[in-house]
């Protein structure tokens, strides 16, 4: 953005911009100030597009200028991601409230099958789908209906017609069908007919030599039972009238039990659903996942029911021993890689489709889709679905968000603050007093501020000025007013400012600041404060700390280099149990550090390119909230992230979250 008087430059302007409609800056608030540079030029952070994209307005407000505004617009984004092998994938080619099918595929709304790891669009007027098969380790078949009744399969994502197969039949697996007269047919084999001819229900499909072997059940129209061992029939045995096919040579019976047809032994009681079969190789077992009456889960290994480590009781089954639990995260009831209830990313799963095994080595995919902007909040790193927030909100800080229409709104309790907010500050807690404070700009331009849930008009403090950090607020004439008593402090011309930070349980705090003519400060407790071998220009970060152009991160107070090649940080937050502060950092490098008390520590377990969020915390690209002090996932499939906040005096806090739609 630039800034002119008269038709020149105007150098050393304080610029707000502020987004509407829950459109917000990559830091995750819907303002973001900036100063113009020697040629009238304001950089601001990247604009978060909300899931459901829309519209929007980019309001911006000068010192001394008339304000502006400009119409922002952007597109859905896709809730379609595929888990590779456990690792996820982001689609960008699938549709929001597209529908999972198998593998990588999904069905579009307007009846598309659409394969998310290349883009490339299989099928259209798709109305019904098989089972996925693997032909060999590089090919699957998939067999399609379409919405005209034809039948088509889809191999390797190239669709053929499905040769002999009538009109309205059922895809059962690879090209096989159900004809509506009862016969089966494979349409990839010329129509190759099987025995028997009068079946009415199927049931899934077992690999059992590789890619070749096959065992299906069945029943008659009559009543009767039937199983094929790859083509060959053969007569199941203690199945009850009334079974239903369930995998292989397994009936569910009406009663619960899991009859295995082929000697009439009874596999498991109790059976409320089952999942889909999943089978490597012929030398692996084949595992099919249940869930009980009683909503506990268990799963079949070659036919031997076991009991599931970590899965919660409710837990609906997926495939082979991995269950999604009622909070939508995908868990591996089993033993992966030696982890028992083995938790996969996404966290926020809101349906899944068939899982494929790409190959003998045990590859696999599985689509799903996501829950469409779902909010979260942590607190002391455990994740908590937050109360009463409406889609489109911006997490603020601890429990905090703003709501689309500018409500100030607690996600731990549902509570309302404060209405008609247009930009708040830094959120601050009062370490001697067990208090909090969050400033507040209004809609109509007035100021207010929250004190530990209660909000108060603003003494004053004159309209359209800028939140800073609890009842702090920034006039258009560059002076910090308090609004809690109306004082104005000493220093003066002040342009911008990085956060409130408490050093000690004092009550004191200290807060850096950059003037209009680009000299630098700090603010203590009222008091201004001179700053050493700090270059005039440098960006206040927190405290007495500045980020110079240069990368170097300088301690004002004492002149002390405590990090260089620092490229952006996040959120200072001092642990109040251990008097312990950390200030996350990426380098320019795209490397990630943290300072530890002023003493720059390398990170464990954070990718290259992360975001810093606060204290030893980053956001990955994967959407991971990590603690870089220890390499633990503290969240998953996180989008922006809001302030960190000390919840009392023992260490706790609070982080507010919005879930990532991909």
């Amino acid at each position: 953005m630039t800034v002119t008087d008269n038709g020149s430059p105007k150098a050393g302007t304080s610029v707000t911009v502020s987004l509407s409609n829950g459109w917000t800056f990559s830091s995750g608030a819907a303002t973001n100030t900036s100063t113009t540079d020697s040629n009238g030029v304001a950089g601001f952070l990247n604009i978060d597009v909300p899931a459901g994209g829309g519209s929007a307005t980019a309001s911006a407000t000068a010192s001394g200028m008339p304000s502006t505004s400009a119409s922002l617009s952007g597109t859905a984004t896709t809730s379609g991601v595929v888990l590779d092998s456990g690792s996820l994938s982001h689609t960008t080619t699938v549709p929001a409230g597209s529908t999972p099918v198998a593998g990588s595929l999904y069905l579009t709304s307007d009846a598309r099958l659409v394969d998310a790891s290349t883009g490339a669009v299989c099928a259209v007027n798709v109305d019904a789908w098989g089972q996925m098969w693997r032909i060999s380790d590089t090919q699957y078949r998939i067999g399609l209906r379409k919405k005209d009744g034809t039948a088509t399969y889809v191999e390797n994502g190239t669709e053929s017609t499905a040769v002999g197969v009538p009109s309205g039949s059922t895809p059962i697996f690879s090209s096989r069908f159900l004809a509506q007269d009862g016969r089966l047919i494979d349409g990839g084999q010329n129509g190759k007919s099987y025995s028997p001819t009068n079946v009415e229900l199927f049931s899934q499909t077992i690999p059992l030599n590789g890619t070749s072997g096959w065992l299906t059940s069945f029943r008659n129209k009559d009543g009767s039972f039937v199983y094929l061992e790859t083509g060959s029939v053969r007569w199941p045995t203690g199945v009850p009238a009334g079974s239903t096919p369930a995998v292989g040579s397994l009936y569910l019976t009406p009663d619960g039990r899991l009859v295995d047809g082929s000697d009439g032994s009874v596999i498991a009681t109790g059976v409320n659903a089952i999942g889909r079969v999943w089978r490597a190789n012929a030398s692996t077992p084949w595992l099919v996942p249940l869930k009980k009456s009683d909503g506990s889960t268990t799963y079949l290994s070659n036919g031997t029911e076991k009991t599931t480590s970590g899965v919660p009781n409710g837990s609906t089954p997926v495939a082979g021993s991995k269950f999604l639990s009622p909070a939508g995260r995908l868990i591996d009831g089993g033993v992966v890689d030696g982890v028992a209830g083995k938790v996969y990313d996404p966290s926020d799963i809101e349906a899944f489709g068939e899982a494929y095994v790409m190959d003998a080595q045990g590859n696999w995919r599985l689509p799903v889709r996501r829950k469409d902007s779902a909010l979260n909040y942590l607190e002391t790193g455990a994740v908590y679905s937050p109360a009463a927030i409406p889609e489109g909100a911006t997490p603020i800080g601890g429990s905090l968000f703003l709501t689309t229409d500018g409500r100030v709104v607690d996600g731990s309790t549902g509570a309302q603050y404060a209405s008609d907010v247009a930009s708040f500050g830094q959120l601050y807690r009062n370490i001697s007093s067990n208090t909090w404070r969050l400033p507040l700009k209004k809609k109509d331009k007035s100021a207010s501020y929250l004190d530990t849930g209660t909000e108060t008009a603003a003494t004053g403090v004159p309209a359209d000025s800028t939140p800073v950090a609890s009842a702090i607020f920034l006039s258009p004439a560059g002076r910090l007013i308090n609004g809690g008593d109306g004082k104005t402090y000493a220093i003066t011309d002040v342009a911008s400012f990085g956060a409130i930070f408490q050093p000690d349980n004092s009550g004191e705090w200290q807060l850096p600041v950059k003037k209009t003519d680009g000299s630098v400060a700090y603010v203590r407790t009222r008091n201004e404060m001179a700053v050493i071998g700090v270059p005039s220009g440098s960006t206040p970060v927190a405290s007495s700390l500045f980020l110079a152009s240069d990368g170097r991160l300088i301690d004002g107070s004492s002149g002390s280099v405590l990090a260089s090649g620092v490229d952006t940080y996040g959120q200072v937050f001092r642990d109040i149990s251990t008097g312990s502060w950390r200030l996350p950092l990426k380098k320019k490098n795209g490397d990630a550090s943290y300072l530890q008390d002023g003493a720059e520590t390398a990170t464990s377990g954070v990718s290259s390119g992360s975001s810093p969020a606060g204290g030893s915390m980053f956001l990955t690209s994967d959407g991971r909230i990590i603690d870089g002090s220890n390499g633990s996932v503290r969240a998953s499939g996180v989008s922006t992230f809001g302030q960190i906040f000390s919840t009392d005096n023992n260490g706790n806090w609070a982080m507010a979250l919005m879930a990532q739609t991909c």
